[in-house]
């Protein structure tokens, strides 16, 4: 930071010029702190291949840009030869990007798909192109990097001449005009000047199509002010590019196992349900890192762990008809963190139908939308004592672990089968709330007999 000279004391001093000292200290104080530097405290990373000259960013004959940008950004410039590492490129500012060899010269479509996401976080882009003459010409260099924002290369386009500007704007502040040596023009784009040779796409697009323009007036030409001035301005705007990183956002879709097969559905109690992380996203144009799963019993916060786990989905068996949350947390490759929760209630009433499917083997595929039901049972609510949850079945003609026909007692725990498929639907009757208390009297009134609900199940 600069610093203010120092200012002296003048106590018990009322004479006019120990007053106009002070304000003159003061002034001479406020103008370095305003101008005492022109870094933005921003960090660029170039993209530059080695070994070729007066192509750009550190080159011998490209003094005068080299130092504009390094004051810009306060020396916070990295060079690397390409821009294949996104995540790399997302931890700075703004990227610069010079031209490659000349005919040979080409972008990855894993560079260009990276560069075009980085466009889309809003942070400032400068992308160097040059002619399309005949013995040494960029023309693909430069439709694939005037493809990334929708422009077209004027073939075979080797201006030479002054041009002037046609926008007003910090790029063109102070530049009466440029000297072009052998520029390559754009179609499309906002030009600065009016050779096309210099274009803003959208606001934080910029790219120029010759390399000379960036160059010191290694030519002797003369006449290079309004060049340089241009690289001054070109540094500082891509310095000031500004960025704050969006939190992603996480979002959760949840399915049950029908037929095999992940089917949009009732979740139910005892049978897998599958959580997916669809819709999650990061607004700012990143990638989500890590997805986080978490999920737990609602009323006493046991975690129940699920049956297997990825980046794309995991599966959870709830064993108890009670209110469960599953919460997804999302991390950006900046460390950037977004939650969301959803509450699966998964609760019975006393007096809510069972409908159970029977036979060997139960590791059959089951669908309760189209299942011929065996069984009828009745949930008669959780006892004190174990904390268990329980339900009465009707067994009509098959006999379950020696068990005869009719009434049985059975815990949640056997709803499903080792591998979570469910086997037994729950449905919520519509009847008045004193009949569904009569049955659930009723029902306890018979526990530990053996009685035949076959009538009534043909009956109903």
């Amino acid at each position: 930071m600069a610093r203010c000279p120092l200012l002296h004391s003048f106590k018990n001093r009322s004479d006019e010029n120990g007053l106009k000292k002070i304000l003159f200290f003061v002034f001479v104080c406020l103008m370095i702190l305003t101008f005492g530097t022109t870094s933005f405290a921003r960090t660029v990373l170039v993209s530059h291949e080695s070994g070729l000259e007066i192509l750009g960013y550190g080159d011998k004959w490209c003094t005068h840009l080299t130092s504009a940008l390094d004051t810009a950004t306060g020396n916070n410039v990295a060079v690397v030869s390409d821009f294949s590492n996104l995540s790399q490129m997302l931890t700075y500012d703004a990227l610069w990007l010079d031209p490659r060899k000349a005919i040979t010269g080409s972008l990855t479509d894993t560079e260009i798909n990276n560069i075009k996401s980085f466009i889309a976080t809003g942070r400032r882009v400068v992308m160097i192109g040059d002619n399309g003459y005949d013995g040494i010409n960029w023309t693909n260099w430069d439709n694939q990097i005037l493809g990334i924002v929708g422009g077209t290369f004027v073939s075979g386009s080797a201006y030479y001449g002054n041009t002037i500007p046609v926008a007003s704007n910090s790029l063109t502040d102070g530049v009466s005009y440029v000297k072009l040596m052998a520029s390559g023009l754009a179609n499309g784009g906002t030009p600065l000047f009016d050779q096309n040779f210099a274009t803003l796409w959208g606001s934080n697009v910029l790219t120029i199509l010759d390399v000379n323009a960036l160059s010191d007036d290694v030519w002797g030409e003369g006449g290079w002010e309004g060049m340089y001035q241009f690289q001054t301005n070109i540094a500082n705007w891509v310095a000031n590019s500004s960025y704050s990183n969006e939190q992603p956002v996480a979002s959760i879709k949840s399915y049950t196992l029908e037929e095999g097969a992940k089917a949009e559905g009732r979740p139910m109690v005892g049978g897998t349900i599958i959580f997916t992380p669809e819709g999650s996203t990061d607004p700012d144009g990143g990638d989500i890192a890590r997805y986080d799963w978490e999920f737990k019993n609602k009323q006493t916060g046991e975690t129940i762990e699920p049956k297997t786990c990825s980046t794309s989905e995991c599966t959870v068996v709830f064993p108890e008809p009670e209110e469960y949350t599953a919460t997804l947390t999302v991390t950006d490759d900046e460390g950037t963190q977004g939650t969301a929760t959803v509450t699966l209630d998964l609760r019975l009433q006393k007096g809510d139908l069972i409908l159970i499917r029977s036979g060997r083997p139960y590791s059959d595929v089951f669908d309760w939308l189209s299942q011929e039901y065996t069984h009828i049972g009745m949930y008669v609510g959780k006892d004190d004592i174990y904390g268990k949850h329980w339900m009465i079945e009707s067994a009509i003609g098959v006999k379950k672990s020696g068990l005869q026909d009719g009434v049985q007692w059975t815990t949640f725990y056997r709803w499903s089968i080792d591998n979570g498929e469910t086997y037994a639907d729950a449905v919520r009757v519509n009847l008045p709330q004193e009949v569904k208390d009569a049955a659930v009297e009723w029902a306890n009134s018979k526990r530990g007999l053996k009685y035949d609900l076959k009538s009534i199940g043909e009956n109903r």
